[in-house]
């Protein structure tokens, strides 16, 4: 029995290395489930997609990182790939990356730096810190 679903398109992305050599992956973090889903298709490898529950590993791990709390409130705004690197980024928050040409089930997660830290992500919600992070939010002379 074949099951459907819908896809995210902020949740989805393609890497593109040569003729016949790309990726394409979702990543799928759902509030409720607790583990990030990864998805991936590289007719290299397999001509199914294959799906990954990977492990998040913080680039600069700290002691009162929550990465529960992180999960349940992320929300891709984008996905950038980089090299053989996906990146999907919440630009009130983070950035997880993901080699899609490595065998590894790992994840990193980089925290963006708060543009200004007197505000409490958990307190303002979302709208906020969405006009502070988001790039084309920025004043002209704060982008450069």
């Amino acid at each position: 029995m074949t099951s459907t679903r819908r896809m995210e398109s902020l949740d989805i992305g393609m890497i593109h290395r040569g003729p016949g050599d790309f990726a394409v992956a979702e990543l799928q973090i759902a509030a409720d489930a607790g583990t990030p889903v990864l998805r991936v298709f590289n007719p290299s490898v397999s001509d199914h997609w294959v799906l990954k529950t990977p492990r998040i590993v913080p680039v600069h791990p700290r002691d009162d990182l929550d990465m529960e709390h992180i999960l349940w409130y992320w929300d891709t705004d984008a996905v950038v790939p980089s090299g053989t690197w996906m990146c999907w980024v919440d630009y009130t928050a983070s950035v997880m990356l993901c080699n899609l040409f490595d065998d590894s089930s790992e994840i990193l997660f980089l925290e963006l730096p708060m543009k200004q830290p007197c505000i409490n992500r958990d307190e303002v919600g979302r709208g906020w810190l969405e006009a502070y992070n988001v790039p084309w939010a920025q004043p002209k002379a704060a982008m450069s």
